[in-house]
């Protein structure tokens, strides 16, 4: 089968509201001047030997800048181009043969009648327009952007029967480039072949899963205790649980040090004036315990504190080591539930795909 395109070249613009009071009018004008032919094919049936003429209008724009859809809809016409001139579709059984008109031709008809046709995404507007250019089958669509999830929706019509033939719907998580790559091709693989290759679907959305890394969340939580929870998306409970348990211990640590600092500096001083730490006419005031202190007192109590500050430094690395292994545990269970979520997904309920992460 041979299907033909020119490659696309200058840009168009459309009034929505010259086109529509127009149209009836030129579409007279065209029948009598000889440019339009009605169609004999029917929506439904591919009629032996028959060649579609078909043409991709820009898309409309919602919440992305009018030049990047311009683009895409570029992109759009020609991978319909390639694909219907591979041998994937035409091996298809039944598969039609089609002939993509490029958008320099478009636009020299309307510059001829001096239409413009912005904003043209209807199902009406689309077969009106496509009357006018003499094709068979139009392709209109939208690219549109909520939150951080692009969708483009695209439908194929038939001119003389005004049905919709075919219409792909996708949408991804990510950046504008992901249409480029992904989506684009895949709704023109919807188009012209059906659905997508389910394998591709699921390994185009386990790619997208949000992963959190355990060792980061291991790292977090080792840190601060209850930060890698947050992460790793927790409960409230575990988070404020482990960031407690571990505030008492090191607030301890710290208070001890304070206090031992203060302590060996008096034991020092002490002994510099006493090196026997028990003369009692060398003494200083223990503001906690309410008495004069000799050197020898002194340096018992800085004993004891380090001590102290031992046995809560100890606690501390525990409790946080605890939930550090807490932290990454959750992790991995939270990208569990990501792929188990996928996998109940009914349109990959059959797909086996190795889904392994490596961190």
């Amino acid at each position: 089968m041979n299907s033909a395109i020119h490659s696309p070249a200058v840009n168009y613009s459309m009034r929505p509201n010259m086109f529509h009071t127009s149209c009836s009018s030129l579409i007279s004008i065209l029948i009598v001047l000889g440019y339009y032919a009605p169609c004999s094919s029917s929506a439904q049936e591919i009629k032996e030997g028959k060649t579609y003429t078909i043409a991709v209008l820009d898309m409309e724009a919602r919440e992305v800048s009018e030049s990047t859809v311009k683009s895409l809809t570029d992109v759009l016409r020609y991978q319909i181009a390639q694909l219907v001139q591979s041998e994937e579709y035409q091996s298809k059984k039944d598969a039609a043969r089609y002939q993509l008109i490029e958008r320099s031709e478009m636009e020299k008809i309307l510059d001829e009648f001096k239409i413009e046709s912005v904003g043209c995404v209807s199902d009406s507007c689309a077969v009106e327009f496509g009357k006018i250019l003499q094709m068979d089958r139009m392709i209109v669509g939208s690219i549109g952007l909520v939150g951080q999830t692009y969708t483009v929706s695209v439908r194929m019509i038939d001119v003389e029967t005004s049905k919709t033939i075919a219409i792909a719907n996708r949408n991804t998580k990510g950046f504008v480039d992901d249409i480029l790559s992904t989506l684009i091709p895949e709704v023109a693989r919807d188009l012209f072949l059906g659905k997508a290759n389910d394998r591709i679907i699921r390994e185009r959305q386990l790619s997208a899963i949000e992963i959190k890394n355990p060792r980061s969340a291991f790292i977090y939580s080792l840190l601060l205790p209850g930060a890698g929870q947050v992460y790793a998306e927790s409960s409230n409970m575990k988070v404020i649980g482990f960031f407690t348990v571990a505030v008492f211990p090191w607030t301890m640590t710290i208070v001890g040090i304070t206090e031992w600092k203060k302590e060996k500096q008096n034991a020092d001083h002490l002994y510099s004036l006493d090196p026997t730490g028990i003369n009692p006419d060398f003494t200083i005031y223990d503001d906690y315990d309410k008495t004069y202190k000799t050197g020898s007192a002194w340096r018992a109590q800085e004993e004891s504190s380090v001590t102290l500050i031992y046995v809560f430094s100890v606690i501390s690395c525990a409790i946080n080591t605890w939930a550090a292994f807490d932290a990454s545990k959750q992790a991995k269970q939270y990208n569990k539930k990501q792929e188990i979520s996928i996998n109940s997904d009914p349109v990959n309920k059959a797909i086996t795909v190795a889904y392994n992460k490596s961190f």
